[in-house]
């Protein structure tokens, strides 16, 4: 982070050009962008690089593959399935939205853990969490924003059996034998 701020500094003038400090930095940048596997990790990272570097040293190569990872069967498929994972995010996320929100309402009836985990399909999240895909990036999203909801903002708005239910079922996304 230092070292991103210290080349912003050199291209903005705030502070003196460090050529082997430049080129070094590049080179790691340029190596890490290269050695990215998934197509749309590669072209976020080599546009990092022509962004951050653009002024500072030449930026034909990372320009160059940048154009070719765009133009690629790979990159057009992973960015559909991203699109398609963020899909599935939203629409998770509304339907636990209505399930988390019925159970925050005061009520007689408390679930109990097992039935709220049901509930916010926990197990099925936990499934597609397991997944290096973009499916399973998103369902990790999913879970650890149901995980926040239960186990840090619950205690601001429950009590008494709720907040047990809660804490237990967050307890179940970061169980330690999942």
């Amino acid at each position: 982070g230092v070292a991103w701020m210290e080349l912003l500094a050199m291209k903005a003038g705030w502070r003196s050009r460090d050529d082997g400090m430049v080129k070094q930095l590049f080179a790691e940048e340029l190596a890490a962008a290269r050695a990215e596997p998934d197509p749309l990790a590669a072209v976020r990272r080599y546009e990092s690089v022509v962004r951050t570097f653009e002024g500072l040293v030449a930026i034909d190569e990372p320009v160059a593959r940048l154009k070719e990872l765009r133009a690629s069967r790979e990159f057009a498929k992973a960015a559909q399935e991203e699109k398609r994972a963020e899909g599935m995010e939203i629409s998770y996320r509304r339907t636990l939205g209505k399930a988390m929100q019925a159970f925050m309402q005061p009520s007689d009836d408390t679930p109990v853990a097992p039935r709220l985990a049901h509930d916010l399909q926990i197990e099925s999240l936990q499934r597609l969490a397991s997944k290096g895909s973009y499916e399973g990036l998103a369902a990790q999203r999913v879970l650890e924003g149901i995980y926040v909801r239960l186990d840090f903002y619950a205690a601001a708005d429950l009590s008494g059996q709720k907040l047990t239910v809660a804490k237990a079922v967050a307890g179940l996304i970061h169980a330690p034998n999942r």
